[in-house]
């Protein structure tokens, strides 16, 4: 599963990708340093170029401290990988500037030259680097200086309230980061899906409400939840469409939810999207507890179908789902087209079969799956009462079409 190479770059491809010594066709050189052992155990030693891996993206460091130096007053940079609390690691730039930098300002800066997943989460200003005896960095000593007075982005920004403290707080508790600013991206600052739904819990504990995660996601930092929350009748307003990218001018993307109803799942994945996408998650309707949830298909369909076209009337629609939001999906695209509207995509992510196929694409498909899935169904019948017994076995038949994938 080779590519043929990096797109318009020519010079890099020969580089890297390289006749095979060892038999028929090509390798391509990852860039990682190993040895073998004699027992055939592979050590691996590091990176021959300073490429990096940080939450599921692999990052060029190299590439994040050539737009720090176009920033005015940065005379040098270097950016290192460091342990950051339960967050393990972010990344940390090292500055040494010919006069005072504004770092909020050289964030916004990068913001706009960099992928979200590429913004340095903190920042030291020194007067030079630490140097070893040949006058080299010595990046050892260089990960001790982490000065927290100028560590911060946001910090500057003045707080004001007993919420905002109170919500910067749990910011700082979730992430287990000492500095946090009010303005600071929870997501950017290394929070993920389950993080959010513990801070959504720790917020209810405070302020009585019931926090959905959706709204940590569309109001990802304390100035702007505790604008939300500074309503003494707040109470976010349900929708089933949740925003998780609004930026850009291609055609939107509908992720429905599976099993649980949710949209925390596609956070990570609409951050890997191409920045000029705009992406929404559709939630089940009811997890808040203020509305009795969908009890059949077809209303649960015509209810996102509403909420989808009234975002984006005319259409096409780009709509993608995982597990068991591909038979959500499904109907919803059949329900759009039956409008008269186009479908460009349909993108089912590690869903079962919807409609009949042919016994050998199941047998070869499922045929493993149901052995073992069979097994545990027979384990559990024997432990039941004599009772209950012939009960689960009438429901057998409806359970093996489930898991099959036929109707």
């Amino acid at each position: 599963g080779v590519t043929r190479g990096y797109l318009n770059a020519p010079v890099l491809t020969a580089e890297v990708f390289i006749e095979n010594p060892f038999a028929e066709g090509r390798i391509y050189r990852t860039g990682d340093i190993a040895r073998y052992f004699e027992d055939g155990a592979i050590q691996f030693l590091g990176r021959r170029d300073q490429q990096i891996k940080l939450r599921g993206f692999r990052i060029e460091l190299g590439e994040i401290e050539s737009v720090v130096l176009q920033f005015s007053g940065v005379k040098d940079c270097i950016l290192m990988l460091q342990e950051q609390g339960r967050q393990s690691k972010g990344l940390i730039a090292y500055l040494v500037a010919a006069q005072k930098v504004d770092l909020a300002a050289l964030r916004e800066f990068i913001r706009s030259k960099l992928p979200a997943y590429m913004l340095p989460s903190g920042f030291v200003v020194m007067e030079g680097f630490p140097r070893t005896s040949n006058g080299k960095v010595d990046r050892n000593a260089l990960s001790q200086f982490h000065d927290p007075e100028v560590d911060c982005r946001s910090d500057s920004t003045v707080l004001e309230g007993a919420l905002e403290s109170q919500l910067l707080a749990l910011w700082s508790a979730v992430l287990q980061r000492d500095h946090v600013g009010i303005e600071d991206d929870f997501f950017e600052q290394g929070g993920d899906s389950l993080l959010a739904m513990q801070l959504a819990v720790e917020i209810e504990k405070y302020t009585g409400h019931r926090i959905p995660v959706s709204s940590i996601v569309q109001s990802p930092t304390v100035a702007g939840l505790a604008q939300r929350l500074s309503n003494e009748k707040w109470a976010p307003q349900w929708l089933s469409l949740v925003p998780l990218r609004t930026m850009g001018d291609k055609l939107p993307l509908f992720l429905v939810h599976g099993l649980f109803g949710d949209v925390n799942a596609f956070i990570g994945l609409a951050n890997s999207l191409e920045s000029d996408r705009p992406v929404y998650g559709i939630q089940a309707v009811g997890l808040d507890g203020s509305a009795p949830l969908h009890t059949n298909l077809e209303e649960m369909v015509a209810h996102y179908m509403d909420e989808v076209v009234r975002l984006h009337p005319e259409g096409p629609y780009c709509i993608g789902a995982y597990s068991l939001g591909g038979t959500f999906a499904y109907a919803l695209a059949q329900k759009i087209k039956e409008s008269g509207r186009e479908v460009r995509l349909l993108a089912l992510l590690d869903c079962a079969p919807i409609g009949r196929l042919p016994l050998w694409i199941l047998i070869r498909t499922r045929g493993g799956f149901l052995s073992k899935k069979t097994l545990i169904y027979l384990n559990r019948w024997l432990r039941l009462p004599m009772r209950k017994k012939l009960m689960a076995t009438r429901q057998w038949p409806a359970e093996f079409r489930f898991w099959v994938g036929t109707k």
